[in-house]
């Protein structure tokens, strides 16, 4: 499933005329049509039937009904668990019993692996086994399969759970596929068969290649730089060899769907990981040195590349297993916190070469030789006591909305209320489509954000902070930005609604928050064990016109949204500026304009002047057409504040956008001349007008920034 936009709002164009009180003028003094309409000032309520439809009475005032409507399902934001930084530790398969049991048996990279405990297996020899985050438990577990159907996940010494696949299982290996924050089992049959396994749900998914091939063996991990794993498999075909890697989910994420190279040598196994540190995994082959067992082994580092004919996992270099001719398995993660994996090489007689990045290959580090297992068969690798700095899924997703905010006030052009025949209006929206796409006219952008209390922000820094990130923009639960937007249409009637107003767009989210604890046993972050994280995902939102009167009743009960006052009286030309400016009188900043050339219109005496402004066609300041509004949502979980300034966030929930068809127009009258007065009207009051956008920034209740647009006018 390719990601796609997700939009809430329904494409609504909506005329405001007759739908407002007098606002400067004073209520008017009959029951009419518009009495009781969008524009009256009076919000106190005793319950909702006192408010307009689209309100509800909240604590006796009428507010925005918001997050009530239907709202989007999600997902968590990054998976069950997030490992920070890796601190693998190793398991090594015996081949012997001990006391007639079979046993896999774990030691700490510390030191020179030394032994920490043993696992019993079901009771036969292990032919394979593999480590990872099966069950988002603080220790890591490891799997074995004894060659039969079975594979048994052991999550204890004592604890042993198993699922049953449709082949004889031969090799194993484990990573998180799908992007859920849990390792997925990947295991294949001798012949062309592949299974990728959740062990949670005991559900798998079946792959078969067709064509003969053989499986040699299996590796997991990410080596296209998405955050998720990819597989990589040797296969064999009538004595030639071959290097497949595959994307199991190419056709969601738009991405390259297999990878083929070849290896230089007979492969004996395959692992994946980062070796050097780039965050996309190195494919690492082992590969029998010939010789008739003469020459040492050697390792093959491959890559992938995207070229413009064909995927391919090309090599990148070779390296020796110095002194070892019979290495029997191999395995590789980061066993010291500092992002790049280690590669272990077992051999036959128990030992452990440990080899580290040196450039773009690897050299030997050390040996260290087992103290406990007897007869060595495979070496897998997990975090199994659990000392990994990790991000575990407490509760979610909870319901909760962000706060009502401006984002565009609409301000009515000069027209001449005694001499032009009829009335000035004024409109946005979405000037190629109408189509419900309201990233393509002005909207309030929904994204993920996080929180967190003042001592984790203080460590989780830009590298925590772009480990999150990327997690979350690669996550199964995440699409692009929501947008919350609508189009918007509103014609002056002073004789109804009064002399000082204009129109009001609000704007809301809604979200999922979702806490995980951190957990941080070995102080590898600094003090951030059983610290909370929370991060919320939109669900949608809405948007709705307010009269500015009304707009600021409300803004003065609430102490959270700025008061916005009108200055130039509707209907009469010379109470607007004849030099662009704020509404309270300073002049605009050339910087704050959206459009930084506007073009001045001229009013007619035969017919109505209009004008279609559209970004895509015109010259725009590009930093107005993004504006992150900070902390301005307000979203609050488990006294943890989402957001920025005060709070400690992204600060990303909020943003202002404007797309790239947004189309902002307006109308003028015709002023014609009176035939029956001595005076030529056109001459005598003729005027022009100069549109401008403008971004208006302010200081939420919190002393955060945030902004809205503003449409006015110049008149000369």
């Amino acid at each position: 499933m390719i990601r796609s936009l997700f939009i809430i709002s329904p494409l609504v164009f909506i005329a405001c005329q007759g739908a407002d009180n007098a606002m400067d003028g004073g209520a008017l003094d009959y029951d009419g049509p518009g009495s009781e309409a969008w524009g009256n000032a009076d919000i106190t309520c005793s319950n909702s039937d006192d408010c307009l439809s689209s309100e509800a009475c909240i604590d006796g005032i009428c507010q925005v009904d918001a997050c009530n409507g239907d709202l989007a399902s999600s997902a968590p934001p990054i998976g069950e668990t997030l490992t920070f930084f890796h601190e693998n530790d190793v398991a090594v398969a015996d081949a012997s019993p001990y006391q007639g049991t079979y046993y896999i048996d774990g030691y700490s990279p510390s030191g020179r692996l030394d032994y920490d405990y043993s696992w019993e297996t079901s009771g036969s020899v292990a032919v394979d086994l593999a480590g990872g985050n099966f069950y988002g438990t603080k220790a890591e577990i490891y799997a074995t399969t004894s060659g039969g159907k079975t594979v048994d996940f052991h999550k204890s010494s004592e604890v042993m759970e198993s699922i049953d696949l449709n082949f004889a299982v031969k090799e194993l290996d484990a990573g998180d596929v799908d992007g859920d924050g849990l390792d997925e089992l990947v295991a294949v049959a001798s012949t062309d068969e592949l299974a990728i396994c959740n062990a949670d749900t005991e559900q798998c998914d079946y792959y078969s290649f067709g064509g003969g091939y053989s499986m040699i063996d299996v590796g997991v991990g990410d080596f296209d730089g998405d955050t998720r794993a990819e597989i990589a498999i040797v296969l064999e075909d009538r004595g030639s060899y071959y290097l497949y890697g595959m994307n199991p989910d190419w056709e969601e994420a738009g991405q390259v769907e297999a990878w083929w190279g070849y290896p230089s040598g007979e492969p004996l196994a395959v692992t994946v990981a980062d070796t050097d540190g780039d965050h996309y995994a190195e494919v690492i082959v082992l590969e029998d040195g010939g010789c008739f067992g003469w020459c040492d082994d050697e390792l093959g580092l491959y890559y992938a590349v995207e070229g413009t004919d064909e995927a391919s996992l090309s090599q990148l270099s070779r390296a020796e297993v110095d002194g070892y001719t019979n290495v029997l398995d191999i395995a590789a993660g980061d066993t010291d916190v500092d992002d790049q994996a280690s590669l272990l090489a077992l051999d036959e007689s128990g030992r452990v070469i440990v080899m580290d990045s040196v450039g773009q290959t690897l050299r030997t580090s050390f040996t260290s030789t087992l103290d406990v297992t007897s007869n060595p068969s495979r070496i897998a690798m997990a975090d199994h006591d659990g000392d990994a700095p990790k991000a575990r899924l407490k509760k979610g997703p909870e319901p909760c909305s962000g706060s009502v905010v401006p984002m565009m006030v609409m301000l009515l052009p000069p027209y001449d209320k005694d001499h032009s025949n009829g009335t000035s209006s004024i409109s946005y929206g979405d000037g190629e489509s109408t189509a419900e796409n309201f990233t393509d006219t002005v909207s309030l952008g929904l994204n993920v954000d996080v929180g967190m209390s003042a001592n984790f922000w203080s460590i989780f820094g830009a590298s925590l902070s772009s480990t999150v990130s990327d997690t979350v923009a690669n996550s199964i639960s995440y699409d692009s930005t929501t947008y919350m937007g609508n189009r918007y249409s509103m014609s002056a009637y002073p004789e109804l609604y009064g002399t000082h107003y204009g129109g009001v767009v609000l704007s809301w989210g809604c979200f999922d928050a979702y806490t995980y604890e951190v957990s941080d046993p070995a102080n590898y972050l600094g003090g951030a064990d059983n610290e909370d994280l929370v991060m919320v995902v939109p669900t949608g939102g809405g948007v709705s016109l307010w009269s500015s009167s009304r707009y600021n009743a409300l803004a003065e009960v609430l102490g959270s949204l700025p008061i916005i006052d009108i200055p130039y009286e509707v209907g009469v030309v010379d109470s607007y500026p004849t030099t662009p400016e704020y509404l309270d009188g300073q002049p605009i900043v050339e910087s704050d304009l959206l459009f930084t050339n506007p073009t001045e219109y001229t009013v007619s005496d035969v017919g109505n002047v209009g004008w279609w402004n559209l970004v895509s066609e015109s010259e725009t300041n590009t930093s107005t057409l993004n504006t992150s509004l900070g902390a301005s949502a307000s979203i609050t979980v488990s006294g943890i504040q989402v957001g920025g300034g005060i709070t400690y966030g992204w600060g990303q929930a909020y943003s202002l956008t404007v797309g790239t068809n947004a189309m902002f127009a307006g109308n003028l009258p015709p002023l014609p001349d009176d035939p029956d007065t001595p005076e030529d009207e056109y001459s005598t009051y003729s005027y022009s007008v100069t549109p401008y956008i403008y971004l208006k920034e302010y200081q939420n209740e919190n002393g955060d920034a945030s902004a809205y647009f503003v449409n006015t006018y110049t008149q000369r």
